[in-house]
């Protein structure tokens, strides 16, 4: 992927790796009587298996490892908490080394499915107004334009980040940072926007600032679909109006991105992508099942619900992660 917002691979905690240091040890270490379970838990993690009992183990670890990290992907790569951030921490309290670039490209692959699944009627309309625009007009066919000039912020900012070299902001400083600032954003627009505007009413500029903000989701902490459905918001969209467009205009960034890791891979010299790993299906079934449930449980639930539970999540990952840095400094 372009440096993308949810890549696993390029996030590090610093100073951890070298003392193979994770939140389950740092519980251990540090918790009272009341964390007695989590020390027995760190303990039972950290324990290497022996004897007969080290494959099974070791292939039933990777399955589990490989399974939550895809579920996790399926439901942050939607919801507006921001995917990288999760993909920092949670490998980072198991201790889990990550996953590298072959397998992020299958958990990006898990949650583009899930777009193309749920969205595959608009696609479908949108498709027929590209290779038949003489047909019947439909309502769709205004998304055109909007989702066009929407796309070209990404492309321009992933071979400018990817030319700069982004990688010393990918920070858990950083994240913790956008985590906090994205979060009031997002209730600020939340507040502040007439959330009454059909999805039609885009215009093509309106979709490019839409985009420019996508182009921020490069940096970790930001979250796509958060970034997005805070500028939709701002220009009068309505909360399910605003994820739905959010969620469209990820399906070609998202294959923008992934094809992208794709050529990355060849590139390497590794020749091919192992498609028949098990680790890699468990994870791109994983994150396509949760991704599939996360956009329809959204889209019900901004129907009647505001931001602020989000919101309030984001902040306190931002408390926790920042209170953590604090204690490793």
């Amino acid at each position: 992927m372009v440096s993308w917002e949810s890549d696993i691979s390029c996030l590090h905690l610093q100073g951890t790796a070298s003392k193979k240091f994770s939140g389950i040890s740092w519980f251990a270490s540090h918790g009272g009587p009341k964390y007695s379970m989590v020390r027995r838990l760190g303990k039972a993690l950290e324990r290497p298996p022996t004897g007969s009992s080290r494959p099974l183990q070791r292939m039933l670890d990777t399955w589990v490892r490989a399974i939550v990290l895809g579920a996790l992907q399926g439901v942050t790569e939607f919801l507006p908490i921001s995917s990288s951030a999760h993909l920092l921490i949670l490998p980072w309290f198991f201790g889990w080394e990550p996953g590298g670039l072959t397998f992020d490209i299958f958990l990006h692959g898990g949650t583009l499915l899930a777009l193309l699944v749920y969205f595959r009627g608009p696609l479908a309309a949108l498709s027929s107004a590209i290779l038949f625009p003489a047909s019947r007009p439909s309502p769709w066919d205004h998304l055109l334009l909007p989702l066009l000039t929407g796309t070209l912020p990404i492309i321009v900012f992933g071979v400018l980040f990817l030319v700069l070299d982004i990688g010393q902001f990918r920070t858990p400083q950083v994240t913790a940072f956008n985590l906090a600032l994205f979060g009031i954003l997002l209730w600020i627009a939340d507040r502040v926007g007439t959330k009454t505007g059909p999805i039609w009413s885009l215009s093509p500029t309106q979709g490019f600032l839409i985009g420019v903000a996508q182009a921020l989701a490069l940096m970790p902490g930001v979250s796509r679909s958060g970034v997005t459905i805070t500028v939709a918001l701002l220009l009068g969209l309505s909360r399910p109006e605003a994820a739905r467009f959010s969620f469209l205009l990820g399906i070609p960034a998202i294959t923008l991105a992934t094809g992208g890791k794709v050529l990355g891979v060849l590139a390497n010299g590794t020749g091919q992508i192992p498609f028949w790993n098990i680790e890699y299906l468990s994870g791109i079934v994983a994150a396509f099942v949760v991704g599939l449930f996360s956009i329809r449980v959204l889209l019900r639930l901004l129907e009647t619900r505001t931001m602020t539970g989000f919101v309030a999540y984001r902040l306190l990952l931002s408390a926790v992660l920042m209170a953590w840095l604090w204690t490793q400094s």
